[in-house]
């Protein structure tokens, strides 16, 4: 096929892998608070990331990076769907009920095998999730739409704001830095990344002045 490729479906296939490789990126670099938030945008691609491998990831990040509430809902999720593949059942969504949750997250799509396929692994993930439902200490479910501005659940929501490049979380007008390639990205978290990793998040190296 003559020209590139500007079909919704794969500018959207292409999202998905550039933040699986900036959450890799910020892992590998100790971007501990960046990774987090890609791992997070990483659910709204689930016509090309499988969901349990998204809900895993993501949770397992946001476990080890300390959001432990976050993790407990995610990682909640994945074990829904662990289960769901193995009895071929449907997925209570009640988790994920507020309306303004992007669709792709709240609709869940039973993949056909799993994404960890060691059962030990699957069933650490379980008794981690069975013994912080006990923990009072822990919330239990996500904060509603009006409350997540700046926070780690913002990239769960529905937003006007456009997507940063760097971590795929909306980016308010005070907060933007406008791309030569007309891309936006979040001032504080460019520089966060750029500073550490001595190159865009398009893998070039940066010729960009610090703001």
């Amino acid at each position: 096929r003559n020209g590139t490729d500007t079909s919704p479906q794969f500018t959207e296939m292409l999202q998905a892998t550039h933040y699986l490789n900036m959450m890799q990126l910020c892992a590998e670099h100790g971007l501990d608070e960046l990774g987090a938030k890609c791992a997070v945008t990483l659910l709204r691609y689930s016509d090309f990331i499988p969901t349990d491998k998204a809900f895993y990831l993501s949770g397992i990040f946001c476990k080890e990076k300390g959001h432990t509430n976050l993790a407990f809902v995610l990682l909640n999720r994945y074990v829904d769907l662990v289960e769901a593949v193995e009895d071929e059942a449907m997925v209570d969504s009640d988790d994920f009920a507020d309306p303004k949750i992007i669709p792709s997250i709240t609709d869940a799509k039973i993949p056909a095998t799993h994404y960890v396929t060691n059962e030990d692994d699957r069933e650490a993930v379980r008794d981690w999730v069975l013994s912080t439902c006990m923990d009072s200490s822990v919330a239990k479910e996500l904060p509603s739409s009006e409350s997540i501005h700046g926070t780690i659940y913002a990239g769960l929501f529905q937003s006007d704001d456009p997507q940063c490049i760097v971590t795929g979380f909306p980016v308010s007008r005070s907060d933007q830095m406008v791309m030569n390639d007309g891309s936006i990205a979040n001032v504080r978290d460019w520089n966060t990344f750029v500073k550490k990793v001595k190159k865009d998040p398009d893998g070039r190296k940066n010729g960009f002045l610090y703001l």
